[in-house]
């Protein structure tokens, strides 16, 4: 784990909890064919974590950048939770997790709609502390 990347990942996502934007965990942008390029640069409507992550300095900064056909991270020429897989050091369950896809390591018992900035934190402190999501079992 690239345990810089997540505590570059928190105080992204503390950027956009404390500018009062607005998080939607539901939908990857893009799936329903709209245009979302502009919509997910600007982050004036809803955005999921990899959305923040995409448009970020810091992520940018690390050489990613956004897909412009879908609003997508793009990191060493991956896109999606791989992107975010590769800039954090995770495993894959654990990308698909934070961003809200396959397995709900991340927030348990919430549906998507439900998630909030702090529980997007709450994950990526546990896995900055102990290399696991809040509810990922132990091996």
């Amino acid at each position: 784990m690239n345990k810089l990347n997540v505590r570059k990942a928190i105080t992204i996502i503390e950027r956009a909890r404390d500018a009062n934007k607005v998080l939607d965990m539901g939908i990857w942008q893009g799936e329903n064919g709209e245009e979302v390029a502009l919509y997910e640069i600007n982050c004036d409507t809803p955005c999921c974590f990899a959305g923040y992550v995409a448009i970020s300095n810091e992520f940018q900064a690390d050489g990613g950048s956004v897909d412009q056909s879908c609003g997508s991270p793009i990191y060493k020429h991956e896109v999606k939770t791989t992107s975010i897989r590769l800039w954090l050091d995770i495993s894959p369950d654990q990308a698909n997790s934070l961003c809200g896809l396959g397995v709900n390591w991340a927030y348990d018992g919430l549906d998507d709609e439900n998630i909030t900035f702090d529980n997007v934190i709450d994950a990526l402190v546990s896995l900055h502390n102990t290399g696991l999501l809040p509810y990922e079992p132990e091996d």
